[in-house]
């Protein structure tokens, strides 16, 4: 979207009549079709979308839109990752025109970068929450904001944060697409959650929760209810990438891997080079080693589960993923050979016993767990009290 003009001046909306501090202002081009919200929320069909073969077309364009903007933002440009983290359908626009050269039509575009960040991959990709730092939107953030929390504790979020938000939407296009904007369709769903007691989070919430974090199993029941319409195959496909979105933080999908499952989805015919060029375009390579994903987070697992093509996979391990349990390195073979006494800092006992009630010596155990550790992974972290080890 292109900024037309930015100029400094006095607050929008002042806290008090004599703030006086400046913010920066910028222009962009005006939405003339308005927000989602607006367009969820319409009591009848939009002009155009009258028939069900129009809407079916018209949410797949919108959710490829979507993630394809979002996949944009948490790709490494320039050394520097983003995110939103303030995604929902009141932060999407929909403007006409140009898509790309040469074809024109509808496209939805994310907009209200407020509470977006820039930060480099190396230094940590999140941003803190705690009770002074807040951000997001209620209805759509992920469960684990609200994790530890009130006991005083900062969690980072990051790039997860938005894929659960963009699953909500996507949920929210997905009854579109199967019931248009009847009183059965995003009303029923809403009306499902509104009444729900089932709550996990009770905290500071609204007295009617209608979010999706705190609703998971009246979402979870609303996913196989639109699953029950099995003769459109690929938009199952979509409802199982949505429940992929809306995962356990450790096992959320990533934007890119969902963008590329739509356009492969809808492009069934197209040439593997371009396929394969387009994944390693948008592909977010791996930085954490195998025994820190403990493969939960893990793409290449996903690919082979799904009986991905070989170049996906071949493509995948080209960007450091794994899925092959740690091994043992030639050089800690032969470490290995070289030790073949062991010794300890430690105080030595003759009995068990001794070990177990030591006070500041118990290495009991200790030993087979270094041991243990050692067989799933060639890295293993030790803790002890300052001045001890």
């Amino acid at each position: 979207m292109p900024l037309l003009v930015s100029f400094s001046a006095g607050a929008e909306e002042p806290e008090t009549p004599s703030y006086m501090e400046e913010c920066l202002h910028m222009l962009f081009p005006h939405a003339e079709a308005g927000d989602m919200k607006a367009w969820l929320e319409s009591n009848s069909s939009p002009n155009g979308l009258d028939t069900e073969s129009a809407r079916h077309t018209f949410v797949y364009n919108a959710m490829q839109d979507l993630v394809s903007g979002l996949a944009y933002i948490h790709r490494v440009i320039n050394g520097k990752i983003a995110f939103h983290h303030d995604l929902k359908p009141s932060n999407i626009l929909l403007f006409s025109g140009e898509i790309r050269p040469g074809e024109s039509g509808p496209i939805w575009k994310i907009c209200d970068f407020g509470n977006a960040n820039l930060k480099d991959p190396e230094e940590g990709t999140g941003t803190i929450h705690n009770h002074e730092k807040v951000f997001g939107t209620y209805t759509y953030r992920p469960p684990e904001y609200f994790v530890g929390v009130d006991a005083g504790d900062e969690q980072k979020h990051g790039r997860p944060f938005d894929v659960f938000s963009l699953g909500c939407i996507f949920l929210e296009l997905a009854t579109i697409y199967r019931y248009g904007w009847s009183n059965a369709g995003l009303p029923g769903f809403k009306r499902r959650r509104s009444s729900n007691t089932e709550h996990v989070y009770t905290g500071d919430r609204p007295k009617e929760d209608v979010s999706f974090h705190n609703n998971l199993k009246v979402v979870e029941s609303w996913i196989d209810h639109l699953k029950e319409d099995k003769s459109n195959k690929t938009f199952r496909i979509i409802l199982q990438l949505i429940r992929a979105m809306l995962r356990d933080r450790n096992q959320r999908i990533f934007a890119w891997e969902v963008e590329m499952d739509l356009y492969e989805m809808r492009h069934p015919c197209e040439n593997d080079d371009d396929l394969k060029e387009r994944l390693r375009t948008i592909i977010q390579p791996s930085t954490e080693p195998l025994n820190r994903l403990d493969n939960q987070h893990n793409p290449l697992q996903r690919a082979i589960a799904n009986r991905r093509a070989p170049w996906w996979i071949a493509i995948l391990k080209e960007n450091k993923w794994s899925y092959d349990a740690p091994t043992s390195t030639p050089e800690l073979t032969q470490r290995e050979r070289k030790v073949d006494k062991y010794y300890s800092t430690l105080a030595s006992f003759e009995l068990t016993r001794d070990f177990k009630f030591n006070r500041l010596f118990g290495r009991h155990g200790i030993d087979d767990q270094i041991r243990e550790g050692f067989r799933s992974s060639n890295y293993v972290g030790l803790h002890g009290i300052s001045g001890i080890g």
